[in-house]
């Protein structure tokens, strides 16, 4: 069961390169997430904002019947 030096060899490098590549392609879907938390954090005040300002208008049309 022994394996050769070149096969180990190669063995690692392609191990080292799929395991860069799968840590990149995690950092990146980090900076994704992070991005669309933010954005969702966005869009959620101006609903929220938006939403206030509909009951206002609701208040004032109850106070004018």
């Amino acid at each position: 069961g022994c394996v050769s030096t070149s096969k180990y060899n190669d063995l690692k490098a392609r191990y080292d390169a799929e395991t860069t590549g799968l840590r990149q392609a995690t950092e990146s879907l980090e900076r994704a997430k992070t991005s669309l938390e933010k954005d969702c954090a966005y869009y959620k005040s101006q609903v929220d904002a938006k939403e206030a300002e509909m009951q206002s208008l609701r208040d004032k049309l109850k106070l004018e019947r």
